[in-house]
């Protein structure tokens, strides 16, 4: 069950990402990675700290349009 958990948080962000709410983009991203790093699920990691990466770096422009144009 818990690595469903972790890939709703990962699909809530990309979500998220989607609709411009960065901020809440940023706090599912977040879980989903601390979970994967607290579970040992390093497969998800290179799908999750990317994304984040990019909201993160948007967030730093100021930049509200969505990532994914």
């Amino acid at each position: 069950m818990c690595p469903l958990v972790v890939h709703c948080h990962h699909g809530l962000g990309l979500l998220y990402v989607a609709i411009g709410q960065h901020e809440k983009a940023r706090t599912a991203l977040t879980t989903a990675i601390e979970l994967c790093r607290a579970m040992e699920m390093a497969c998800w990691l290179p799908q999750a700290e990317p994304v984040l990466a990019r909201v993160d770096a948007r967030w730093r422009e100021g930049k509200q349009s969505s990532l994914f144009v």
